[in-house]
């Protein structure tokens, strides 16, 4: 299902530079991974790098989507997440090692955010994928308190164990990498494309990566856009190199049932959607855990979250609460344009 794309994270960059050599910025979109647009913006000095920077982006992150995809199998990766969880029951599952690191980047994330990142939570986030899918079919339901009740039962993190390229999932538990997979791609991608001398920034679906310093030296410019009942709510910042950016919000992918709008964001304590506010935005130097970070920040209390995020060296984070209000974590300011 196409992530509605209410929301999205836009660059404003200088596409031509003044010095002895002229570089202009390309830039390049696709939309067949992560049920998201990823759009790709880079400094080369001519086309065939751009084109070979944009293949090691294109062949990382499709390495993590395919690793990661609970719905469908690939010949590329024959032991992925959708091999696995219908394995579930079995010890030693073979795993995809792409599928395995992610699994060990899922166990940090959960530790970091004292478990509101929880990849165990696959059941759950399936029940209100069905509810959400049938909604567009025209039967908009929640799903019952009971088969919620169930599923957040089988989502023991603690029971799953993995190797270097097995993984041990008990009967009843299904792993879901959505709140992480996107985010620890793009950092993946990032760090290669840097090795090879990439001067961009990766822009996955709300999820933004830069990758060196402008060749002008002027900052990175993003534009934090909400869209909100058909108003747009926008905070421009500057940010510089290795810097990541993240968002999570209740208009991204969300239904409603007797008027009553429910997003994709699960709280792994409850099964349902948090009302907590309407969005935030992580800035840290990790895209990984800057996805994992906003989701986590996302289902929890503002001021909670804000003392949460105060207590992080190296993060910032802005929060559009309930009233349409900005508040930030104490360093944010620095990032205003």
């Amino acid at each position: 299902m196409k992530e509605r794309l209410f929301s999205c994270l836009l660059t404003a960059i200088l596409l031509l530079l003044t010095g002895c050599r002229q570089t202009a910025a390309q830039t390049v979109t696709f939309y067949d991974l992560f049920d998201t647009a990823i759009t790709f913006t880079a400094y080369a000095e001519d086309a065939v790098t751009f084109q070979d920077w944009t293949a090691t982006l294109k062949s990382e992150l499709t390495a993590v989507h395919q690793a990661a995809d609970p719905y469908h199998t690939y010949a590329a990766t024959p032991n992925n997440l959708c091999t696995v969880n219908a394995s579930a029951g079995t010890n030693d599952i073979p795993a995809d090692e792409t599928l395995t690191d992610l699994l060990k980047f899922g166990a940090e994330a959960f530790t970091l955010t004292d478990g509101k990142v929880n990849v165990a939570l696959g059941r759950v986030t399936a029940l209100w994928k069905s509810c959400r899918d049938a909604a567009q079919n025209g039967t908009a339901q929640l799903p019952s308190q009971a088969e919620l009740e169930n599923a957040l039962k089988a989502a023991d993190f603690s029971a799953v164990s993995f190797a270097d390229d097995t993984i041990a999932l008990p009967a009843g538990i299904a792993l879901d990498f959505g709140a992480v997979a996107k985010g620890w791609a793009t950092e993946k991608a990032a760090n290669l494309l840097e090795s090879e001398g990439c001067v961009g920034l990766i822009n996955a679906g709300g999820t933004v990566r830069t990758i060196g310093e402008k060749p002008n030296g002027a900052p990175w410019t993003v534009r934090i856009a909400h869209t909100l009942e058909n108003d747009a709510y926008s905070l421009d910042i500057y940010i510089g190199d290795k810097t990541a950016v993240a968002t999570s919000g209740d208009y991204q992918r969300y239904y409603a049932v007797d008027g009553v709008t429910y997003s994709h964001i699960i709280d792994p304590q409850t099964g349902y959607p948090p009302r907590y506010m309407r969005a935030v935005t992580v800035i840290c130097d990790d895209a990984g855990f800057a996805d994992a970070l906003s989701t986590a920040l996302f289902l929890m209390p503002i001021d909670k979250a804000i003392n949460f995020t105060n207590n992080l060296e190296g993060v910032e984070a802005v929060f559009l609460d309930n009233d349409l209000n900005w508040r930030y974590s104490d360093g944010f300011s620095q990032y205003i344009k």
